[in-house]
């Protein structure tokens, strides 16, 4: 029978192949199963990510204090920006025990513009300094560096 006539092309090929043209479709097809896990696992982790990283968003949002979610103890596994946070906040709060800066703020005449700020709400702040902000800024950028690796 000719080829373009046969049944099925595959089992027409498959049956005429030589070992070594047999040997060549089993290792694509298993190259091609490993490259489609890949495909798929990766597909699945950007999708967590997103969903993590929106759930991060909206509480880091909704809070004024960026400590809180670490306070809160929440937990945004998968969240490239999440991963972020906690190198940074981890870094913020050892700096503010062990190097903290004390400010006193400026208090503002009544009726100025700035009396509804949240200035007012308190007479002394803690901060940190330049150097603990530039140890801070390293920090988030080496956490940054290793986001990008992961992905």
């Amino acid at each position: 029978m000719h080829p373009l006539f046969a049944e099925n092309a595959a089992t027409y090929a498959i049956k005429n192949a030589t070992t070594e043209g047999k040997v060549t479709v089993v290792v694509l097809l298993l190259l091609s199963l490993f490259s489609w896990t890949v495909i798929l696992t990766k597909l699945r982790q950007i999708l967590i990510a997103r969903r993590m990283t929106k759930k991060f968003m909206a509480a880091y949002a909704s809070t004024r204090d960026p400590l809180d979610i670490l306070k809160k103890g929440e937990d945004f596994e998968g969240a490239p920006a999440f991963q972020l946070y906690l190198r940074g906040t981890e870094e913020l709060a050892y700096h503010l025990k062990n190097n903290p800066v004390t400010v006193k703020a400026a208090m503002f005449p009544s009726g100025s513009e700035h009396t509804n700020t949240d200035v007012l709400s308190k007479t002394t702040q803690t901060k940190i300094s330049t150097a603990s902000f530039e140890a801070l800024k390293v920090v988030l950028e080496e956490a940054a560096g290793e986001q990008v690796e992961r992905s």
